[in-house]
């Protein structure tokens, strides 16, 4: 590729937009030093990943074949990379005095989902740009990288219905949903990318517009007091 500021700014724009976006949907915005700060958590997350993948990954090969793409889909992707931008949420930011309203959580999941994302494309772009050209950097920032933004803001909507919820008894079940549901819907949309004996690949293109939907209404809800 041209140069590593091309790269860098090809994966930066996308992650400037979907920020703003749900930045301005923040009835009460968050001072921006904080979002910064999530972001730099997001990409503090990547370290967790390779961490936890040392201790977790399978060694099994990428063919396309059923049992690999499962296993490369929801343990060695999902699993790992879920667990960290978790860990990085509950550590660095559930305690923060300014995460002090439900959407808040989403507001927050999404930028850690960004700045895992940009890392990540920045990775993606260095290694392949020579092979698959100005494709690959249209594929993942349509695709990918929201996916990461938008699951980290499902992830955020359990994590603030358990710091908020009045029914304490549940919370535990929140932190839970708020793991496990960010791993299976990445699971998915990765195993319908790798399975490669079936045209599975537009499920991944619909997931990742469904996810779009399903975050703005979770926004929406977490913004109605009566649902605290």
């Amino acid at each position: 590729m041209g140069s590593v500021t091309t790269i860098i700014l090809s994966a930066l724009l996308p992650v400037v937009l979907v920020a703003t976006l749900f930045y301005f949907l923040d009835r009460n915005p968050e001072p921006l030093k904080e979002i910064l700060r999530a972001f730099g958590v997001g990409i503090l997350s990547v370290v967790f990943t390779i961490a936890l993948g040392l201790v977790l990954r399978s060694a099994m090969e990428i063919d396309g074949t059923f049992i690999s793409s499962l296993v490369n889909s929801f343990w060695n992707a999902a699993l790992v990379e879920e667990i960290s931008k978790y860990s990085v949420f509950m550590l660095f930011i559930y305690r923060r005095k300014h995460f002090d309203e439900w959407y808040d959580g989403i507001l927050y999941g999404i930028t850690v989902g960004l700045g895992f994302a940009f890392v990540e494309n920045i990775l993606y772009f260095s290694q392949l740009f020579s092979d698959y050209g100005w494709s690959i950097i249209v594929t993942r920032n349509i695709f990918s990288m929201p996916v990461h933004a938008l699951i980290g803001g499902i992830m955020g909507f359990f994590i603030g219905w358990a710091k908020f919820s009045k029914k304490s008894t549940f919370s535990v079940a929140y932190l839970w949903l708020a793991l496990l549901v960010p791993i299976g819907i990445h699971g998915f949309f990765n195993f319908f990318l790798m399975y490669r004996e079936s045209q599975l690949a537009i499920l991944s293109f619909i997931l990742s517009i469904s996810l779009w939907f399903v975050v703005l209404k979770l926004k929406r809800a977490s913004q109605l007091e009566k649902m605290r």
